[in-house]
């Protein structure tokens, strides 16, 4: 349990949070009493102010209750499990209103140093934060004697083991979350318009870690780097606005509509799991890659795309109660690196290419025989029993792909890329006519037709989480084939289907 004792001018009052067992040796920061930093009487500094025009109280709380409830705006951050929950009055200085604490679980992408690197190499892949939401009465809003602690905020703490907080500890400031503020605490504030002559404020402020912690830790002093933090502060408080503007007060909701979804097919949780392990089991590549091709987004991509596979098919197994591991065909395997990773955890498959890659040499068996050099005819092509046929930037043998699986009757995956049909480049003039969207997805358009065409009633897409602009996955299943004599689809046929 963590006690915070208050105790100021509204008199003698505790609150306790349950923290979960394993952390008993985290504290805190800064080292004074906590509810010197949470009510403002610690050394803020102002790294950001920006107008708000447009935006309500109402949409700052709904954008900062996003934040602390379902989403970290840190993208290093992937997942929030808020563990404990307590709300009560206040009086703190003279001024009265409301504060809600929140004890929160972070799950991070990347695993941090355990105790900050204390015990070896053992890691983590939580931490554990305080969030204080601060709502003051709405009487006390643009009197005289309002003070920045007093207006409406919020107080996010890093939960710090000791040990990283050791300026001897040379690996201390690695606990920290990348990209996550590095400083004792950082709070956002909504200045509402009364305070600024009919103009709101968002601003940023931040409790900065002692120069000494950050010098020894390779870091520069925070004066040193201050431009630099400025500049990501503008662009938090401009996401800030952008979502507490989306909230409609007359509607009591967020007019914004999500653009992008990811992991609709399965669980996120186990995906960041499959995805983490492949990262620490052939991360290494990125380091020996002997391509041409930029080797951190060339690793990472593949294993990200080889983790959306893996935990696809777990998927698949799960709802069919089976426990055998699915085969495939990756038509147009370039590199074989995706190929290399699904044979190595155990998937039985065979990667085809028309040129040898001298990195096909490096992969140990079985994973380099499955590797095979040949120029494909698709349409005559035998491509065994495998459960699944994939097209990972596959180019001119994408639109073949769908056709290919519709005559085996089996699965296929195919992420599009360049812009290919039957007979060589697409005509998007002659073929696929523009009704207002660009070309990538005018071509998914086509690549989809064609797979419906070929007998496939569901065709599903999926946004994968990889560093790349064509990041659309399509995929059709087996099972929504439709019955007929498969090897009547043609490519002339499918052809005809479409116009």
């Amino acid at each position: 349990k963590k006690k915070m004792n208050n105790e100021e001018e509204g008199g003698s009052r505790d609150m306790v949070l349950q923290v979960p067992s394993g952390t008993s040796d985290l504290t805190m920061l800064p080292c004074e009493e906590d509810h010197r930093m949470a009510f403002g009487c610690a050394d803020w500094v102002s790294l950001a102010v920006e107008e708000a025009a447009g935006v309500h109280e109402r949409g700052f709380w709904f954008a900062m209750d996003l934040w602390t409830r379902e989403i970290h705006w840190n993208r290093s951050i992937w997942k929030i499990d808020v563990i404990e929950e307590v709300e009560r009055n206040e009086n703190f200085f003279g001024e009265g209103g409301t504060r809600r604490w929140f004890m929160r679980r972070l799950h991070r992408k990347s695993p941090a140093p355990v105790t900050a690197g204390q015990l070896g190499d053992a890691v983590t892949s939580d931490a554990m934060e305080w969030a204080s939401h601060y709502a003051p009465n709405h009487h006390e809003l643009g009197s005289s004697t309002s003070s920045s602690h007093s207006l409406p905020h919020v107080v996010f703490s890093l939960l710090v083991p000791q040990a990283a907080r050791s300026s001897s500890n040379q690996r201390a400031t690695r606990y920290w979350p990348f990209h996550y503020p590095k400083a004792q605490a950082y709070r956002f504030t909504f200045d509402p318009a009364e305070n600024h002559s009919g103009l709101a404020h968002l601003r940023y402020d931040v409790i900065p870690l002692d120069a000494d912690l950050t010098r020894q830790n390779g870091g520069r002093d925070f004066e040193a780097t201050l431009a630099f933090v400025q500049k990501g502060a503008r662009l938090l408080l401009a996401s800030l606005r952008k979502i507490a503007r989306s909230y409609d007060v007359k509607l009591g909701r967020s007019t914004y509509e999500k653009r992008v979804y990811h992991d609709t097919l399965y669980p996120e949780g186990r995906y960041r799991e499959n995805y983490r392990r492949l990262k620490m089991s052939y991360g290494f590549w990125v380091q020996q890659w002997p391509e041409k091709t930029d080797p951190v987004k060339s690793v990472f991509e593949e294993l990200a795309i080889a983790a959306f596979l893996i935990t696809l098919w777990e998927a698949e197994r799960s709802r069919n109660g089976s426990a055998k591991l699915q085969s495939f065909a990756d038509l147009g395997c370039g590199n074989g690196f995706l190929t290399y990773v699904l044979v190595s955890e155990g998937h039985p498959g065979v990667g085809f290419d028309r040129q040898v890659r001298s990195i096909w040499s490096m992969y140990p068996n079985p994973a380099r025989a499955a590797l095979i050099h040949r120029k494909l005819d698709m349409e005559t092509i035998d491509l065994g029993d495998a459960d699944w046929l994939l097209g990972n930037h596959s180019d001119e043998l994408t639109p073949w792909i769908p056709l290919a699986a519709a005559r085996v009757r089996t699965n296929f995956f195919v992420l599009p890329c360049c812009f290919w049909d039957f007979h060589g480049r697409l005509n998007f003039a002659q073929r696929v006519p523009d009704q207002g969207q660009g070309k990538y997805r005018r071509y998914l358009d086509f690549i989809e037709g064609l797979a419906r065409e070929a007998g496939f009633q569901e065709v599903l897409r999926e946004n994968l989480r990889i560093p790349s602009t064509k990041y659309v996955a399509l995929l059709g299943r087996q099972s929504s084939l439709k019955h007929w004599d498969s090897n009547e689809v043609t490519c002339h046929s499918l052809e005809v289907g479409l116009t």
